[in-house]
């Protein structure tokens, strides 16, 4: 079979894409993540909004009231068990020839009898609508001195519905036969019943004292469930379980109550009192699930439950809207003896309206999704007129935050401004903030990117600002835990970064991107390197700051996932790769009289990577190298033997690609 042809073919990885201006230099200067030395000549604050918007997340993290109303009505499950036993005479059976028979020894003859029939009751049972799987019990005792080869028997109910027939043999003294019927088909059943039995006997065989008061007993036994029962019933034990649907997408782990309650209000429809038995296991105090007994009437008040100091640990963990499951049994009284029957039936019960009022927490577990916190609504007085001087056409609202929360968030504030008498303009911020992991606190700043709607806000010369606005809290990703005390810091400050002053520090004004994955596995590696042409970096760097920067990127495989910045950076590895070994020096932009920047310096990129430099890091034969590969990037702005002024336009551009050629043939999908 021909092979297939070999092409070429290229992949091409981003390597870096990195943009730098001066307010992400400055971000990184406030977060400590380099060591740029910044000293800020004109980025003069030109108002403070909020000197300290002090936002309770903690506080402000709570379900809201949720309502559920289980009817707990009888559905198919009232449970009922009684039994009666009527009995025919020997005397009563036979012709009056086997009558006069009585107390005299003779061979009782056989006969045939009609039909004899009598009625009979239940302690307990009067009617009932009885359902599948019912059932019915008849036992036949030959208690007489005569054998029955054929003994029918017949039971009526009321209104002459037949229950039961069928032939019964008792050949002898103590002879039993039990019948049971279990009803297929919803039956009404009401009693009084009607017991007919006729036959014939085969007489006693032998010799006899006659005794004609010995008898044939018919015992029967009722097991019913029904959807409706009347009489004087035992008591009745309903089950029901049933569940609040919190209005949250949020998934609560655990959380710790400081306030919170749950009502419970009973409504009876069924003759007779009971108990209810009310119950949840996601409510939990000391490993003891929230339990409380109700005994309920016609006239039984709301039962308040307090769920301070409880945890709620719900068993349902869905993604969504939540569940917190509850159940209740409800057993009825049972009627007397000498009571007055009852009915009881489909569509009676009791109905419990439980309603779950606002859950605060001192502590809570949980996944949170976007749960809403607004900021309070604050206003404040303010003189700008002397804003005419400044350009304010670059000016924007930056927002400093600083909190210890484990979870991201995002910020979105409203600023108006309004002038007497009804003139307003509003501006807006809409960020997302970095969740807190260890040490110090989270620290982020966040500016408008619309000068434009500043500029237009700040045209009106506004007397007043009013700040509004909201933190949504969560991802629906994040798990983590918040606490009552937990808050976010926010100072809003009207801002104009005009200029800047740069140190000339080679030694330190020095940026290094967080080492990032290239995503290639060791099959593919190989692959790759079995069919490799050439590897190259290609792209461009561009250099719109006034001074000179020089750049290096840096390739290297780590076991370590992902490799610190000083691993990765100070690392001696043998397959670590630099390029260049001497950093790459790019000019400054090219400057006005004034020193500011007015158009970028660029270099285009286009090495080839010889077989030594990429054998180190794609050749997955080589031991040390089966690992992950990373990559990186270190700017470095260099000494210009003074300060020098940055514009807010200024910035840095590196944006590269590795690009792979390689040749394709038929074992490539090996």
């Amino acid at each position: 079979m021909p092979k297939m042809p070999t092409v070429n073919a290229k992949l091409t990885i981003p390597l870096t894409n990195e943009h730098y201006d001066i307010y992400r230099l400055k971000k990184d200067l406030e977060n400590k993540k380099d060591s740029l030395k910044l000293a800020i000549v004109s980025d003069s604050v030109l108002l403070t909004i909020n000197h300290d918007e002090h936002v309770q997340i903690g506080d402000n993290l709570d379900t809201d009231p949720t309502v559920d109303s289980t009817d707990g009505l009888i559905s198919n499950d009232l449970k009922l068990r009684d039994s009666t036993t009527t009995t025919f005479s020997l005397g009563v059976l036979g012709p009056a020839s086997i009558d006069a028979l009585a107390n005299t020894n003779v061979i009782i003859p056989a006969f045939s009898f009609p039909q004899r029939s009598k009625t009979v009751t239940f302690a307990k049972f009067t009617g009932a609508t009885i359902l599948n799987g019912s059932t019915i019990k008849t036992t036949v005792t030959n208690n007489t001195q005569v054998g029955f080869d054929t003994l029918m028997i017949v039971i009526i109910g009321q209104n002459s519905a037949r229950i039961d027939s069928f032939m019964s043999v008792v050949t002898s003294l103590g002879d039993t036969d039990t019948r049971v019927k279990t009803f297929t088909s919803t039956t009404v059943v009401t009693t009084p019943f009607t017991v007919r039995v006729y036959g014939h006997s085969t007489g006693s065989g032998s010799s006899v004292l006659v005794d004609t008061s010995r008898s044939v007993s018919i015992k029967m036994v009722v097991d019913i469930t029904g959807s409706s029962i009347t009489g004087r019933f035992p008591s009745q034990v309903i089950t029901r379980a049933d569940s609040f649907k919190t209005s949250s997408n949020s998934v609560i782990d655990s959380g710790y109550i400081s306030s919170g309650k749950l009502t419970l209000n009973f409504t009876k429809t069924i003759p007779v009192n009971a108990t209810v038995l009310f119950t949840s296991e996601d409510f939990d105090s000391a490993g003891q699930s929230l339990t409380r007994s109700i005994r309920v009437t016609n006239s039984t008040a709301p039962v308040i439950l307090l769920l301070n100091k409880w945890r709620v640990v719900p068993k349902d963990a869905a993604i969504g809207n939540q569940y917190l499951d509850y159940d209740y049994t409800y057993t009825t009284d049972s009627i007397s003896a000498t009571g007055t029957p009852q009915t009881m039936a489909n569509g009676q019960g009791i109905k419990v309206r439980a309603t779950l009022d606002t859950m605060k927490f001192s502590r809570l577990r949980a996944t949170l999704a976007q749960e809403q916190v607004d900021l309070d609504r604050s206003a404040q007085s303010i003189d700008i007129k002397h804003l005419d001087s400044v350009q304010i056409k670059r000016a924007f609202f930056e927002i400093i935050t600083d909190h210890r929360i484990s979870f991201p968030m995002s910020l979105d504030v409203t600023i108006t401004g309004k002038r007497l008498p009804n003139i307003t303009k509003t501006a807006h911020i809409v960020a997302d903030i970095p969740p807190y992991s260890t040490g110090v606190s989270q620290q982020d700043t966040i500016r408008t990117t619309n000068y434009d709607e500043v500029a237009d806000l700040l045209s009106i010369l506004p007397d007043s600002i009013i700040v509004t606005g909201m933190v949504f809290v969560g991802d629906d990703i994040t798990s983590g835990v918040v606490n009552r005390e937990d808050f976010i810091n926010a100072q809003i400050n009207l801002r104009a970064p005009l200029v800047f002053k740069l140190f000339g520090d080679s030694a330190s004004n020095l940026v290094k991107t967080d080492p990032s994955k290239i995503d290639i596995s060791e099959n593919q590696k190989q692959k790759l390197y079995d069919r490799l042409k050439s590897i190259s970096i290609r792209g461009k760097i561009r250099n719109h700051f006034p001074v000179p920067i020089s750049v290096q990127f840096f390739i290297d495989s780590s076991k370590t996932d992902p490799p610190t910045e000083i691993r990765f950076y100070d690392s001696t590895s043998a397959v670590k790769f630099t390029y260049p070994y001497a950093p790459l020096l790019i000019n400054k932009g090219v400057t006005n009289a004034g020193g500011i920047v007015t158009s970028a310096e660029e270099l285009e990129i286009n090495y080839e990577l010889n077989q030594s430099e990429y054998q180190r890091i794609f050749d997955s034969r080589i031991d040390s190298v089966k690992a992950s590969i990373y990559r990186g990037l270190k700017v470095k702005l260099l000494n210009t033997g003074g300060f020098v002024q940055v514009s807010s336009d200024d910035f840095i551009d590196v944006k590269t690609d590795l690009e792979f050629e390689f040749f394709i043939d038929e074992d490539i999908n090996d």
